[in-house]
């Protein structure tokens, strides 16, 4: 039996890197265009059979077990091509940079939307010019009052329904505003009692800053993250995902 170990010449503990590396060398060395020994030809027919059968995990082991003085099923070898073929991996890091971009954006978009979350606010008086009842309805048939559609001079937010008795057409409200954005965080009114301030819960700022949250998070770990190349390409997707849903809750919000 041929040592395909002295013919590659590494150990019988070598790792699939060294084995490949040590062929790489081996098949430049002897390759017959590149070599002027006699016996090149035969010496590269040798290297590429031992590197077919040890970087096959399969075949090493089952090559291993015969050195050994043990016994194998003949079919060990007789793998059909469709079993071959589903084992081929694809080489993921030309393809880093492009993930790592993704990780990187959200990064900044959703440092971006922080900073302009933890800005001091602008507070704009804002004259309502339009309200409209937001209904649902159960799977019973029966509806009710969801929210109030509220349109100002310079935008459209929705309040609670409990809220929304207290406005009226052509009421004052003082809108509390971010600074890059312009997203509503609190309104403030009076009605015949007291002053009400309100908090629009439909914001990226409100029920869907878990989304901002959790891009702020993976993002970070994205953007540091030097290998493996899979996991940097893992994060790039979900990274890719959450910047789609960030800027959807941003512009329904």
């Amino acid at each position: 039996m041929k040592n395909y170990y002295k013919i590659l010449e590494v150990s019988e503990n070598a790792t699939q890197v060294a084995i490949k590396k040590s062929y790489r060398s081996l098949a430049k060395k002897y390759h017959p265009d590149k070599s002027s020994s006699a016996h090149a030809a035969q010496l590269f027919t040798e290297v590429n059979e031992a590197y077919g059968v040890l970087s096959d995990p399969e075949q090493k082991a089952t090559y291993d077990l015969r050195r050994q003085g043990g016994t194998t099923r003949q079919h060990t070898y007789n793998r059909r091509p469709a079993y071959r073929s589903s084992r081929v991996q694809v080489e993921v890091t030309p393809y880093v940079p492009y993930f790592r971009m993704a990780s990187f954006l959200g990064l900044a978009l959703s440092l971006i939307l922080t900073i302009d979350y933890f800005l001091p606010r602008d507070i704009q008086q804002e004259r309502v010019t339009n309200i409209r009842r937001v209904m649902a309805r159960h799977r019973g048939g029966t509806t009710y009052l969801l929210a109030v559609e509220v349109t100002t001079d310079n935008g459209i937010f929705r309040v609670g329904p409990n809220t929304a008795i207290y406005l009226g057409k052509d009421k004052n409200l003082d809108i509390e505003r971010t600074v890059f954005l312009n997203k509503a965080t609190s309104v403030k009114f009076s009605n015949s009692e007291s002053l009400e301030t309100y908090s629009p819960r439909a914001s990226i700022y409100g029920n869907f800053s878990f989304a901002l949250i959790v891009l702020l998070i993976t993002s970070s770990i994205g953007s540091l993250l030097k290998k493996p190349p899979i996991t940097i390409l893992n994060f790039g997707i979900v990274n890719g995902v959450l910047v789609l849903l960030v800027l959807y809750f941003t512009t329904v919000s």
